[in-house]
């Protein structure tokens, strides 16, 4: 069997939860292909044991081998070996037999599906029957940006091309996979200022030229990862979050996962990819239940050190979670009611946001999550091995990502977002449009968070692109004129 079957059906197995299957295959077909690095790297996702790590360490010693360079395959073989050294030629067996896993599920995944995650995105696939596959889902999906908080959002033909599509991720076609940099020690000498006042100028005029003259809201968050400054464009109030909140509810089940105050459970990992891959709303139910509910993430999100009276979510309730029962998320009722401890008013003053007939249930403030997910790229709320499992499950193609539409794809230039957005009915007459998130250049990252609302084109997604391609243009031209031509790519070392 070609190898590059042997991967995606290897892949279809893992999805299905046969892992002993799918490892099998990938050792069957290694012993007649093995240099085949996408098998060598799908193996060491697939193997990894927490007791008893032989097999995984062996097969990051192929893909060492057989890509010197692969940094990200050096980091993770430090890990488990203390060194990162390419070992000498192996001999042509196959790899070592392990019994069968000993170790809790949530912690084999924590590092294993890093793994498959960190190590594919850096390797160029030699594949052409597996880009003749993966390319025409891609186009057809691209409308799942869109997917977030209405009815239909978790229903129909997207949940078909989702395994096709993580597949995409971890094989390198036409549209490049994530390479997921690893941010620096902070150096001894600040990184030197930006003047962004002519960004922020640009910024402002393309909001009036829209959402100003057209009678809509837009607002807009930008941080400069690295210099840490920020630019708010109407940024700092509330905004209907629709389903852009899935991506910090995200980061929360990997915070409690890296404490140990949860444990991963069947199930979790194909939730959260479904969460954040097509935005489907029972599987966010059932992230809440795994971290205990609304009410806790709450806290944590102001612990994080968002306001309380900008960034929360009052409810969830239109969607269950079937995995014991049917669970509903209670409402977190302090948001409406009121919190004197907190210092929240009540009389649901918080939930007018735009307009009564839409009460503002889920809400965020453009500025502040675009200061949270630089945060988040420094590995301040959580540590590297898990912040690379969700950057692997938000990474946006360009016809996926809104941040994307208005720009031509760029090499070295990789987004990782959550949007969500709502198509007004006859109930609620608005359209909500946005996402949220990081854009990585050769040059350096930056955070952004672009909130559209009442917009009357549907779905009127330009204003988001074109800010997001006036925000690119001006990060890469003045990081250009700072630190000059970017690092040679990998393959061109």
């Amino acid at each position: 069997m070609p190898s590059s079957d042997a991967v995606e059906r290897a892949l279809r197995l893992e999805r299905a939860g046969r892992r002993d299957a799918a490892r099998l295959l990938l050792e069957s077909a290694l012993k007649s292909e093995p240099d085949n690095i996408e098998a060598w790297t799908l193996l060491a996702h697939l193997a990894y044991d927490l007791q008893d790590p032989s097999r995984t360490i062996y097969a990051l010693e192929q893909v060492v081998r057989l890509e010197p360079d692969n940094l990200r395959a050096q980091e993770h073989l430090h890990y488990l070996t203390g060194r990162t050294s390419a070992p000498p030629p192996p001999d042509p067996v196959s790899p070592p037999p392990i019994e069968a896993p000993r170790t809790r599920r949530g912690v084999r995944w924590a590092l294993g599906a890093g793994l498959a995650a960190i190590l594919l995105a850096g390797i160029g696939s030699q594949i052409p029957a597996l880009r003749a596959r993966i390319v025409p889902v891609q186009a057809e999906a691209a409308p799942a940006a869109l997917y977030g908080n209405s009815p239909s959002a978790s229903a129909g033909s997207p949940l078909l091309a989702y395994i096709p599509r993580q597949l995409a991720r971890l094989t390198r076609s036409e549209q490049t996979s994530p390479t997921i940099p690893t941010p620096h020690p902070t150096p001894a000498e600040p990184p030197a200022l930006v003047d962004y006042q002519p960004l922020a100028d640009a910024l402002e005029a393309h909001r009036r030229y829209t959402a100003v003259k057209s009678g809509y809201d837009l607002g807009i968050g930008f941080v400069d990862v690295a210099t840490g400054q920020v630019i708010n464009i109407e940024g700092d109030t509330r905004y209907h979050a629709m389903s852009s909140f899935k991506g910090p509810l995200s980061a929360y089940y990997l915070w409690l996962l890296e404490r140990g105050q949860i444990a991963e459970q069947p199930g979790d990992r194909d939730h959260l990819a479904r969460m954040l891959d097509i935005s489907a709303n029972t599987d966010t139910s059932c992230i809440f239940q795994r971290v205990g509910g609304i009410a806790p993430f709450n806290d944590w999100l102001a612990d994080q050190g968002l306001t309380r009276e900008n960034n929360f979510v009052l409810k969830w309730q239109e969607w269950d979670c079937a995995d014991a029962g049917s669970y509903h998320p209670p409402i977190d009722w302090r948001y409406s009611r009121g919190d004197a401890v907190l210092g929240l008013p009540g009389g649901s003053e918080l939930l007018a946001c735009p307009i009564p007939q839409l009460p503002c249930d889920k809400a965020f403030a453009p500025v502040e999550l675009a200061e949270w997910y630089a945060r988040l790229y420094r590995g301040e709320v959580i540590g590297p091995a898990y912040r690379d499992i969700l950057f692997s499950l938000m990474h946006g193609y360009y016809g996926q990502a809104l941040f994307m539409q208005n720009q031509a794809a760029a090499p070295g230039v990789t987004v990782y977002v959550k949007g969500g957005s709502f198509e007004a009915t006859d109930e609620y007459r608005e359209n909500f449009v946005n996402e949220a998130g990081l854009v990585v250049t050769p040059y350096g990252t930056f955070a952004l968070t672009v909130f559209m609302q009442q917009n009357p084109e549907w779905p009127g997604t330009w204003p988001i692109s074109e800010a997001a391609r006036i925000a690119t243009e001006y990060f890469e031209q003045t990081h250009l004129t700072t630190v000059g031509s970017p690092p040679p790519a990998q393959g061109d070392q």
